[in-house]
């Protein structure tokens, strides 16, 4: 069996918004069933959606989404959980308001890493572009 990888980049990630630990219910039950591994960054563009971020695609090639990238332990029993918090239902996509899909991370300790990612799945017509990138960033 391979190892699994997921990347978190909102509010899944160790350090919260406000540059606290993050005691956010789903970032413990992450960290039950996968361990950091180390940050890095993929293609995209990050959106607010509300109160939390929304990667998309960049057709440029240009912008990043900076990051964390776990190594999932348990895959049975997280990706049920995460699923159901991004709103990811694999028997309809299309009604998802996110999609979990697979990308490639950079990273400066192991270059590229293939991880799971929520990927948003609306519009961002009227959404603010996090423009660095990091959701984290204060």
């Amino acid at each position: 069996m391979t190892d699994e990888f997921v990347f978190v980049y909102g509010t899944l990630r160790k350090w919260s918004r406000s540059g606290k630990p993050n005691r956010h219910p789903m970032h413990q039950a992450l960290t039950k069933s996968a361990d950091y591994l180390c940050d890095g960054h993929c293609p995209g563009r990050l959106y607010l959606i509300r109160h939390y971020p929304g990667l998309t695609s960049d057709p440029s090639g240009k912008q990043r989404v900076q990051g964390e990238i776990y190594r999932v332990r348990h895959p049975q029993k997280l990706w049920p959980i995460l699923d159901t918090f991004e709103n990811f239902n694999p028997a309809e996509p299309e009604k998802s308001d996110y999609l979990r899909m697979k990308t490639t991370v950079i990273t400066p300790e192991y270059g590229e890493v293939s991880c799971w990612v929520y990927v948003y799945n609306h519009g961002v017509q009227g959404l603010r572009l996090i423009p660095s990138g990091d959701y984290c960033a204060r």
